[in-house]
């Protein structure tokens, strides 16, 4: 994935979220901006673990899907009492640690995977098929993060990188994301900057938040 359809959202029912909101109350991967103009910015990010599933559908459909296994993982729902994975070193934690609400949530077309290479090289999927991930607190590392009991929740480290992203509020819809992807695209146009991936789209704030108040990003990777 990438930040990938990158940092955790609510883009999905307010049924789906009984807990905090995720914004404010919640963590965000931290990053340096290297370049702003507006709602425009180059942003560096270090390495970041997420937690992504793929799932078919509209984009809306697949959301919901998604949202509901992640949230699962997330608050512990799907783990059996003491459910922590085997790791070596063992590695020990309290029974049935829930993992902190992070933001944005990141959505973004499925890619197929392609061979551990350094980098790493992420290419497109098939149609219809959409990939979400959460960010995990930076508490965690890949051998203290229980192992999921979904064998579709697939955990992994994105290593360090450069994007450029603009931001936007509003109630995000297919129309808003696309519009505001062909602003990212042209602004890097103008200003020389090429992309190295697809575009994921962030959300960082539960369903109950009025348009105005909501953030929104599309984010692409650049070289």
């Amino acid at each position: 994935m990438s930040l990938r359809t990158l940092f955790l959202a609510c883009a999905v029912s307010a049924g789906l979220l009984s807990c905090s909101s995720v914004s404010g109350e919640s963590e965000v991967p931290e990053y340096n901006v290297t370049r702003a103009a507006g709602a425009f910015e180059i942003r560096e990010y270090g390495p970041i673990l997420y937690a992504e599933v793929t799932t078919t559908g509209t984009r809306e459909e697949a959301s919901g899907k998604a949202f509901r296994q992640l949230a699962a993982y997330i608050f512990d729902d799907e783990r059996p009492e003491g459910g922590i994975a085997m790791t070596a070193p063992v590695v020990q934690q309290p029974s049935r640690e829930k993992i902190a609400m992070t933001s944005p949530v990141i959505q973004q077309p499925a890619r197929g995977q392609i061979a551990m290479t350094a980098p790493v090289v992420q290419a497109e999927g098939s149609p219809g098929e959409w990939t979400m991930a959460f960010s995990m607190p930076p508490k965690w590392t890949m051998a203290t993060l229980p192992k999921p009991q979904n064998p579709n929740i697939r955990l992994y480290e994105e290593p360090p990188r450069t994007v450029a992203a603009v931001e936007f509020s509003g109630r995000a819809n297919d129309t808003m994301l696309a519009d505001n992807e062909d602003k990212l695209r042209a602004w890097m146009a103008s200003n020389g900057v090429v992309a190295s991936g697809p575009a994921e789209y962030a959300f960082y704030d539960a369903p109950w938040v009025i348009g105005p108040l909501r953030r929104n990003e599309v984010i692409i990777p650049i070289r």
